[in-house]
């Protein structure tokens, strides 16, 4: 089971004074998974904007961007963690991977702070 501190702490406890042996009790810090203003960052100006520039459409880039940067091996098979896996720390590595890739194929794409209403009007303007 997995309690949160310190609102399920009664929970907790409660657990401990009842496990049997064998059991362990691992506490550790919780991770922030990434944030809504992340993910509306990636699909609205990252994946927006390099899908226009290349002509793909948003999911393959989506693909593109997790083949390259999010993939992993277990039992000599691939797989690609999906974003909504990824911390806060993680999603903004893993954003600052796409920028540069974008950047490395001639496309800037500007941070979260550089992103204004006059650029994301510009991408929803811009079809092609």
């Amino acid at each position: 089971m997995i309690y949160k501190l310190p609102y399920q702490k009664h929970l907790a406890l409660q657990a401990i004074e009842n496990a049997k042996e064998g059991f362990i009790c691992d506490i550790r810090r919780a991770k922030k998974p990434r944030s809504q203003n992340q993910n509306s960052y990636y699909w609205g100006v990252v994946v927006k904007a390099f899908s226009q520039e290349f002509g793909y459409h948003e999911h393959e880039t989506h693909q593109l961007f997790g083949n390259t940067y999010l993939t992993y091996v277990k039992n000599d098979n691939q797989f690609i963690r999906s974003t909504t896996e990824l911390t806060t720390v993680e999603m903004e590595n893993y954003l600052s991977q796409c920028r540069q890739y974008a950047s490395e194929n001639g496309l800037y794409i500007p941070e979260p702070n550089e992103v204004d209403e006059t650029y994301i009007n510009q991408l929803e303007a811009w079809r092609f």
